[in-house]
């Protein structure tokens, strides 16, 4: 008899937290039922149209950057670049302050190819240039290493 008395409080106990935990008081429903939903956020992708980004060998690079409307762009130190740059290359230091200022003011309009020493720095900027609105993008893969490796010219 005595586990039956148990039992059956512990019934009531529970029915009654069952019952109050779905009870709020006045204020916080009223808040709840006026309050306007939040605006779904987009997605940056659908904001944007993603950047075509394409990894390049050395010699495709090659081939690309002579072409006349390619913005071409070493990514490296100014005392990495007086080592050896690509011909025609314009030098814009992806661990400067303001990199992302002068990469501003190149045409997003163009196609950009980028390069650094070995291509962490390069793919960095690719992120940068993809955010700045660039629709086409072309990354030399591994580097001005490969580029060296492949044996095509560089300019001191």
């Amino acid at each position: 008899m005595m586990t039956i008395r148990n039992t059956t409080k512990a019934a009531i106990i529970l029915a009654m937290v069952v019952f109050t935990a779905g009870c709020g008081n006045a204020n916080t429903d009223k808040v709840a039922s006026t309050a306007t939903p939040a605006p779904a956020e987009t997605p940056v992708a659908a904001q944007q149209p993603q950047a075509k980004v394409v990894v390049l060998s050395a010699e495709q690079f090659a081939a690309k950057a002579a072409e006349a409307n390619v913005q071409l762009v070493d990514v490296r130190t100014a005392g990495e670049v007086a080592t050896g740059k690509i011909a025609d290359a314009i030098n814009i230091d992806y661990n400067s302050v303001d990199f992302d200022a002068l990469a501003a003011k190149l045409d997003p309009n163009k196609p950009v190819a980028v390069y650094c020493k070995v291509g962490g720095r390069s793919a960095r900027a690719v992120k940068v240039f993809q955010e700045l609105g660039f629709k086409q993008i072309y990354e030399l893969d591994r580097g001005i290493i490969s580029w060296n490796a492949s044996g095509l010219p560089i300019e001191k």
